[in-house]
């Protein structure tokens, strides 16, 4: 019995086909690794038509690819590779990112094996290949290879082929992977398979420019920052020289009970934003109602009314880690939607000593480029708290985060969660999901609605466990 796939059904965003879609060259292959492929600008892809469950899952994999990936394939742009991304890192984290989104439209994954992955993570062990391990960890983890291709390097350490410290090197490339997995699936995380375009620098010419997916570009390489901290500093480094006990970088299941110390980067706020944001009372002498009768004694002016005027108050505390996936755009539209504002960016990564917090706006002063974040949360309590001391006169602060809060090593703690949501309470501070809902609650203050506390995602699920819901 013969299965054939019709990605020509798909329907992206950024194909750019007018009218009927283009039919698809599909071309038989066999049920093995390498052998299957997917070329969607040429519309091209080679799969196994075989019915068996080996097949299927081969077929879905190469059918996510041409829904979600890259166009012109997995590529990466300036300021990623800059950060250390090559593009075998980046072309391993899409594998994942695939197998992650097939195993979630209900495909069983686990039947993504051809038996020679137990082998290939002996000799790799044994050659003491750190980066072929991590590329191949990453492309497998998800899959029924995963198991095979660790029973390799087990082997080739228990037969004293390999450095020890490899097998704990390997594990902890796991342990990032199963993180992200948790979030990219949590109810709150979206845009997994965003296939809406968006524009990046593609070199060090800031004209060349090239259109990625949106899920792409916030997942995929999201994952690949976090990984490149798992690679040796170059090609070709010794094993002796890289690898170190234990998983210092990598947390254990449950990760530290602390949230990582806060880092300012100061950037240069050189362009200018016009505008108010809320209203305010200012005392005036005439009006209807002499709330300010004590001033008839102290003020030369005898202003005893008091009139509404615009505001130029308010702080904006924006989680720019991976799980909220926001864009240049998203961020620029919160400045612009926010002036008068004090706006703060925040995201720790697993660089120890980097900046995990930055001042976007200052009062009317922003940056000419909106600063990226650094794939996790880990600062969240923190920044918050540097937030509410740049408040001025009660003025309101917006929180956009989804929620998941989380420690130094990006696990979430009820106790740290617990902080947060008691300096929510105490200091009303407003928290949303996404940048729409930041932009309806700077609309409710330029009419002059006072904005209350309020939770969202796992902390508001754990204030309803302690009684308190908002």
């Amino acid at each position: 019995m013969r299965v054939t796939p019709y990605p020509e059904w798909l329907d992206r965003q950024d194909n750019g086909d007018q009218g009927e879609p283009a039919p698809w060259s599909i071309e038989p292959g066999h049920p093995t690794r390498g052998n299957a492929w997917t070329n969607i600008d040429g519309k091209r892809m080679r799969v196994p038509l075989g019915a068996d469950e080996t097949s299927r899952a081969v077929r879905a994999h190469e059918m996510v690819h041409a829904k979600v990936s890259p166009i012109n394939g997995p590529v990466v742009p300036y300021h990623w590779a800059c950060d250390g991304i090559t593009e075998a890192l980046a072309v391993a984290c899409e594998e994942f990112r695939v197998n992650t989104i097939a195993s979630d439209a209900g495909f069983d994954m686990s039947h993504l094996h051809d038996g020679s992955e137990k082998r290939a993570g002996e000799m790799m062990a044994a050659s003491n290949s750190i980066e072929d391990i991590v590329y191949a960890i990453t492309s497998m983890e998800g899959t029924g290879a995963i198991k095979g291709f660790m029973s390799g390097i087990r082997r080739a350490v228990k037969d004293g082929k390999a450095d020890p410290r490899l097998l704990n090197h390997a594990n902890g490339v796991r342990k990032i992977l199963r993180r992200n997995r948790k979030q990219w699936l949590a109810p709150w995380s979206t845009g997994l398979a965003s296939t809406e375009p968006c524009d990046v620098q593609a070199t060090p010419d800031e004209s060349a420019i090239i259109s990625i997916p949106m899920g792409y570009r916030d997942f995929t390489l999201g994952l690949a920052g976090q990984l490149a901290n798992m690679l040796p500093p170059k090609s070709g480094t010794e094993v002796s020289e890289y690898l170190k006990e234990g998983d210092p970088d990598v947390p254990d299941s449950g990760g530290s009970n602390e949230f990582a110390r806060l880092i300012l980067d100061k950037l240069p706020l050189t362009e200018r934003v016009a505008g108010r944001l809320g209203r305010r009372r200012i005392a005036c002498n005439t009006g209807k109602d002499p709330r300010r009768i004590s001033r008839m004694l102290t003020d030369p002016e005898k202003r005893v009314f008091d009139r509404r005027a615009k505001g130029i108050g308010g702080v904006v505390l924006i989680d720019q880690s991976g799980s909220m996936h926001l864009s240049d755009d998203d961020v620029w539209n919160i400045v612009k939607a926010a002036p008068g504002c004090v706006v703060i960016g925040y995201s720790h990564g697993d660089r120890r000593g980097e900046p995990n917090c930055w001042v976007l706006a200052d009062r009317g002063k922003v940056v000419s480029h909106v600063r990226s974040g650094n794939g996790g949360n880990g600062v969240d309590g923190p920044a918050l708290a540097y937030a509410l001391s740049r408040r001025r006169n009660n003025e309101p602060v917006v929180w956009v985060c989804d929620g998941y809060v989380t420690s130094a090593t990006d696990a979430y703690i009820d106790a740290l969660a617990d902080v947060c949501i008691t300096m929510v309470r105490k200091h009303g501070v407003h928290m949303v999901n996404n940048v729409n809902e930041a932009l309806e609650a700077f609309s409710k203050v330029a009419r002059g609605e006072r904005l209350g506390a309020k939770l969202t995602g796992p902390m508001l699920a754990q204030a309803s466990r302690h009684g308190w819901c908002r």
